[in-house]
């Protein structure tokens, strides 16, 4: 579980709490990080668990890399990741921006790569490093937020046009 993928256990001493300030070190807004949900859902929370155990090094270097900058240049890791699962719902058009649902027809040249197993969280995976990344290249701080995961999105669709198989995408910007 992200408690534990997290090494909060160890920060705490506990083995599991479902309300922990160690949540916060994640990135989540609150003890309680169901709280931080509203805006992906609990696919959010699977995509958190995936990268935290499929991509466990990545993670905790993301995490601890916004941990150790100057405040205002810092975001927080778990939130940005509901960001990102957002993002991705309306690139694959699950939701509109807005969050309600759609009901659009649009046939996106990449939409075969969900059909790879797993293929929606190791996109997940691709799209949080890149954001991470984009977060860096613009020298953002917490305000400029918002344009980094526009930025992010659009920077994405155009790599997911170009790319044949969730593997390339991940080949390109995971240097898998």
């Amino acid at each position: 579980d992200i408690y534990k993928l997290g090494n909060l256990s160890e920060r705490s001493g506990v083995d599991f709490e479902n309300q922990s300030n160690g949540y916060k070190y994640l990135g989540f807004q609150r003890e309680d990080p169901i709280s931080d949900l509203r805006g992906g859902g609990i696919l959010s929370l699977e995509n958190i668990h995936f990268i935290m155990s499929a991509q466990n090094e990545l993670a905790i270097a993301m995490i601890q890399k916004r941990k150790n900058r100057d405040l205002g240049a810092n975001f927080p890791w778990a939130a940005a990741g509901v960001n990102v699962t957002r993002m991705l719902a309306t690139i694959f058009e699950v939701v509109q921006a807005s969050g309600a649902g759609t009901v659009s027809y649009t046939k996106k040249t990449y939409w075969h790569m969900l059909q790879d197993e797993n293929g929606f969280n190791r996109l997940y995976v691709c799209a949080f490093k890149l954001l991470d990344t984009i977060y860096d290249e613009e020298d953002a701080d917490y305000m400029m937020f918002p344009n980094v995961v526009n930025k992010t999105k659009e920077r994405l669709e155009e790599i997911l046009k170009r790319m044949n198989s969730v593997e390339e995408v991940e080949a390109a910007l995971l240097g898998m």
